[in-house]
């Protein structure tokens, strides 16, 4: 098992546009800006906290740490009656998509391809006193042998 927290404000990996290029080519590019940038930090932290690549099933588990809006705190800077304990707003943040970011992210890393994951625990929360800087702690490993369930026969 290795755990590790990657710092920094967490990028998702969502929806992509296409356009004609110079040439007169189709490009497809992500909407997330900072994606790239994003997936080197997830891939370099890694690579710190010495990480190997795994043989066979993996398993992944993190929290993503979301920095609060402005609008969350009052004047003095306490946190607001009011505010929602959990980052849910629409399009931000969707659980799913960061995700698919810190699996690319981990390809090359901690697995030769993201489909060796066979099992992923996530959360999503707010920063909080405990954990004041934005980023994700990541644990990784191989998945415990005999964790295969077998499918359902039909009669």
């Amino acid at each position: 098992m290795s755990t590790f927290f990657v710092l920094g404000v967490v990028r998702t990996k969502g929806s992509t546009r296409s356009f004609l290029n110079r040439r007169g080519r189709i490009q497809t590019v992500s909407d997330n800006d900072g994606l790239a940038t994003w997936e080197k930090t997830v891939m370099w932290t890694a690579r710190q906290a010495g990480v190997r690549a795994i043989e066979g099933p993996a398993e992944i588990g993190f929290t993503a740490f979301i920095p609060r809006p402005k609008s969350h705190y009052g004047r003095r800077g306490t946190l607001l009656p009011s505010a929602p304990i959990y980052p849910i707003e629409k399009n931000r943040n969707d659980i799913d998509k960061i995700e698919r970011a810190l699996l690319d992210g981990l390809t090359g890393v901690a697995w030769e391809n993201d489909s060796q994951v066979v099992r992923v625990t996530k959360d999503k929360v707010y920063c909080h006193a405990g954990q004041p800087d934005p980023g994700v702690s990541i644990t990784l490993g191989a998945a415990p042998a005999g964790s295969a369930r077998p499918g359902r026969r039909r009669a």
